[in-house]
């Protein structure tokens, strides 16, 4: 359980995957050098978030989400295969932000989300076992389940790039697959 309580505003962990953002009175927020420990193997962090509910905006500056150890020594670690992560985004900027009281992702909404020189280095490592097998649904789907008003207009990408590692044996190593200075639209 995780409660945060200052300024007006209240952030509360409910239960597991399930926050409550409450903001009565409160217009504007601001943290600082924030850092949350993911399983003492993985750490999301961010220099500063800035929030003016008047205005519609939050931006968030070097948001950076990993593992603590090496990227590639961490991916070979794991008993299962799977996707291992690390990314670093310069500046996430929303703009036409509507945040209501209550269950945060019930109508959360935004007409923009911008990710500035945004890095994402992800590994797969299918000389591991495969892992249970279990269903997940396509994004198109999670999409059009999201509740009523919850969502975004865009997602903008600028200067931003995806490295994909992955290996098939370990005699051959990794092999990658850059997609570098990605600027796009998704609407």
């Amino acid at each position: 359980s995780f409660v945060f309580n200052g300024g007006g505003g209240r952030i509360e962990q409910e239960q597991p995957g399930i926050w409550s953002l409450r903001l009565e009175g409160a217009h504007n927020a601001r943290l600082d050098s924030l850092v949350v420990n993911l399983n003492n193997e993985q750490c999301l962090t961010m220099a500063e978030l800035v929030l003016d509910r008047s205005r519609g905006t939050c931006t968030i500056r070097e948001l950076q989400f990993g593992p603590y150890d090496e990227l590639e020594r961490f991916t070979v670690t794991r008993e299962i295969e799977q996707d291992v992560a690390q990314c670093h985004v310069s500046e996430v900027s929303i703009s036409g932000l509507s945040i209501p009281s209550g269950p945060v992702m019930t109508s959360l909404s935004a007409r923009s989300i911008t990710l500035k020189q945004a890095e994402a280095t992800i590994f797969r490592d299918k000389t591991r076992r495969d892992g249970p097998s279990m269903y997940k649904p396509l994004l198109a789907r999670l999409l059009r389940e999201l509740p009523e008003g919850a969502g975004a207009d865009s997602l903008i990408l600028q200067g931003s790039s995806i490295i994909y590692h992955e290996r098939a044996t370990v005699e051959r190593g990794f092999g990658v697959v850059p997609f570098r200075q990605m600027d796009a639209v998704i609407t």
